[in-house]
């Protein structure tokens, strides 16, 4: 088991390119082990049909329970 933190970025509400950017940084930051975890899924009417927002929170909990991981919510991108 590990005891290392997460940080978790929530970027659901911000315009798609920067979703994008911050996407390419995600896997520069975590090349050699994970660092950051980002919610990228949105609820409600403005929701992507292919993404599944309960499913983020659902990775975030096996990554805890099966890793060890602890997870620290670092805010969200506004512009």
């Amino acid at each position: 088991m590990s005891n290392q933190t997460i940080q978790v970025l929530d970027v659901r509400y911000i315009p798609e390119n920067m979703r994008i950017i911050c996407v390419t940084l995600q896997g520069l930051v975590n090349r050699k082990k994970p660092k950051l975890y980002l919610l990228w899924a949105r609820w409600g009417p403005d929701a992507h049909a292919n993404y599944r927002p309960e499913s983020e929170l659902h990775w975030l909990q096996v990554y805890k329970k099966e890793y060890g991981l602890s997870f620290k919510i670092i805010g969200a991108v506004q512009l």
